[in-house]
C-alpha cells in the first residue's frame, strides 16, 4: 500500500471508502480500528514500523473550536513522535464523521425522499450520527450502509467538497505521487502484510 487511512470503526470505514475517488482505490487502504485509542495506536504503528503515509480520521465529539484544536494538537504530537519523516494527516470530524453526510443537505434529502426540517439541521450540527439514524428509518433504509449504496456520482462529488474529505483526497493525491509512493526504505519487510488490530 502507498497510504493508509485509519478510522475508528467499520461504519466510518464504509463512509470514507465510498467517498475516496475510484482512481485512488488501488493504492489506498482504509482500516477500521476498534475505537479512538485503537485508531491512534494503529496509526502510530503504521507510521513507525511501515513508514507509510497515514491519515488518522477520528471524531472530535465536540463542536467547541477550542476543544477541537486542543485535540488536534495532541493527536498531531502523538503521530509526529512516531512518524519521523513519514507524511501523516490528522483529520478531525466535527463532531462526528457522519457530519459529512449533512454537508450537502440536498444529497441526503434526495435519498430519504423528504426535506430536512430546521430542527433536523440544528440537531445534526451537534449529534449527526443520532440524527442520521432517526432520518433513515422512515425512508425505508435498513442502515447507513444502505444509504451509502444509493449515492450517485453526482452525490459523491458534492460530498467530496466537505473540508475533511477534501483534505483527505489532497493527502492521498500527494501520497501517490511518484516521489512519495516509493518513499519507504528499500528492504523494509512486511510492508504490505495484513494489519492486525489489538482488541
Amino acid at each position: 500500500m502507498n497510504a493508509y487511512i485509519v478510522v475508528e470503526g467499520e461504519a466510518d470505514a464504509d463512509l470514507i471508502r465510498r467517498l475516496i475517488p475510484a482512481e485512488f482505490s488501488d493504492g489506498i487502504a482504509v482500516v477500521a480500528a476498534d475505537g479512538r485509542s485503537s485508531a491512534v495506536s494503529l496509526s502510530r504503528t503504521i507510521l513507525g514500523a511501515r513508514q507509510t503515509p497515514t491519515a488518522l480520521v477520528v471524531d472530535s465529539d465536540t463542536t467547541s473550536d477550542a476543544l477541537a484544536n486542543e485535540q488536534k494538537t495532541m493527536l498531531n504530537d502523538l503521530l509526529r513522535s512516531a512518524a519521523g519523516a513519514t507524511p501523516y494527516l490528522v483529520a478531525l470530524a466535527i463532531p462526528e464523521t457522519e457530519a459529512i453526510l449533512f454537508s450537502a443537505p440536498e444529497v441526503l434529502e434526495r435519498i430519504i425522499g423528504a426535506s430536512l426540517s430546521e430542527t433536523d439541521r440544528i440537531t445534526a450540527r451537534f449529534r449527526p450520527k443520532e440524527t442520521l439514524a432517526r432520518l433513515i428509518r422512515p425512508a425505508g433504509l435498513a442502515s447507513v450502509a444502505d444509504l451509502l449504496s444509493r449515492l450517485s456520482e453526482s452525490d459523491l462529488a458534492r460530498l467530496r467538497c466537505d473540508r475533511l474529505v477534501a483534505d483527505l483526497i489532497d493527502f492521498i493525491r500527494e501520497s501517490l505521487r511518484p516521489a512519495n509512493a516509493g518513499f519507504r526504505r528499500a528492504g523494509q519487510e512486511g510492508a504490505d502484510a495484513p494489519i492486525r488490530i489489538s482488541r
